[in-house]
Parts: C-alpha cells; sequence; structure tokens
C-alpha cells in the first residue's frame, strides 16, 4: 500500500513538474513572440500614412502628427484605444477627451507649445480639453515627447503615454500593469 502511495505520489510530481515547464515555456514562447510583434510595429511607425479623410477628426490628426513627427495612423490607434472617437470623454482618473489627457499633462503641453493662448485668455477649462482639434493637437504632441524620451521606442511611448513616464521609467520597460499591456495591445492591433 505505502509503495502504491509513492508511486502515485512521484506521478503526481512529475505531472505537476511538466506543468510548469510548459506554463513556462508557453509563457516564453509569447513574450518572444510578443517582442518579435512589438519590435516590427517599433519599424512599421517610422513609416508615415495619412488617415483617411472618411476617419473623424483627419484633417487634425494629419496636420497635427505630421507637425510632431509621429505617425497619424499611431494617433488614430492612440484615440480609439483611449476614447472610440468620443470627444467628450472622461476617465475614471480625470482624463479628458479624445486622446484622454490628464489636466497637469495638458497644462504641461500647453505651457510648451503655447498652443491655448491664441484661442483664449485664461487657463484651460473642461471646454479646452473637450475640444477635438485641440485635444489632437495636445495628445499628439505629448505622445511625440514619449517617442523622443524614450529615443523612437514606439511602445515604451505608448507605455509611458497609459501608465506614466515614471513608471516606464522605474521599470526601465513597460511596467507589469496588465491595463497598460491591454492597452499597447489594443493600440498594435489597430
Amino acid at each position: 500500500m505505502a509503495k502504491r502511495l509513492l508511486i502515485v505520489w512521484y506521478a503526481a510530481l512529475i505531472v505537476a513538474i511538466l506543468e510548469v515547464i510548459a506554463y513556462g515555456l508557453t509563457g516564453y514562447m509569447a513574450s518572444g513572440y510578443r517582442a518579435i510583434l512589438w519590435n516590427e510595429f517599433n519599424q512599421s511607425v517610422k513609416k508615415f500614412h495619412d488617415v483617411d479623410e472618411k476617419t473623424p477628426y483627419a484633417k487634425s490628426i494629419n496636420r497635427y502628427a505630421h507637425e510632431a513627427g509621429v505617425s497619424p495612423q499611431i494617433v488614430v490607434s492612440v484615440i480609439q484605444a483611449e476614447s472610440s472617437f468620443q470627444p467628450r470623454s472622461l476617465s475614471k482618473a480625470g482624463a479628458y477627451g479624445l486622446m484622454q489627457i490628464m489636466p497637469a499633462t495638458w497644462q504641461q503641453i500647453n505651457e510648451d507649445g503655447k498652443i491655448c493662448a491664441a484661442r483664449h485668455q485664461g487657463e484651460c477649462t473642461s471646454e479646452c480639453y473637450y475640444n477635438g482639434d485641440l485635444n489632437v493637437q495636445i495628445g499628439t504632441l505629448y505622445l511625440a515627447q514619449m517617442l523622443k524620451r524614450y529615443q523612437g521606442n514606439m511602445i515604451l511611448a505608448l507605455a509611458s503615454y497609459n501608465a506614466g513616464p515614471g513608471s516606464v521609467d522605474r521599470y526601465k520597460d513597460i511596467p507589469p500593469y496588465p491595463e497598460t499591456m491591454i492597452y499597447i495591445e489594443t493600440v498594435v492591433k489597430n
């Protein structure tokens, strides 16, 4: 009886070890595949293709993307992932508009670029944040800033856009946040 229990125990141990190895290999292969896809994505975003005029805000997207040195198609993918092209989107975290920009980020980009200065005096309000043209301009400039910060690595720029540059800097890579991983995959697929 004891011998049988020992055999069953060894068999269960072997099965458990094989499962751990299989899960480990699967995870390793998936992360390798993801790295290949993201590397290809980083190469492809260096090619600029204007978005079709049927795309909402196409004129603004094409203009500001070219001015900022970002592929217009990436801007479209970010807008789709952030707000599904809903200009009056407001996140639980307090991010506004098409590109879901936090007020502090808005103020920093606006201060650097003097974007709202020609449109109105004083501080920007939520009406500025919800203005599609302004939101695309500010969001695209911010994305370009992140792209420059991470030396042309759009994957890290997107991770930073979603989780903040502090998180990317802290991990020296994509932060291991499920939301950020899903966000990047969503933008890459669009």
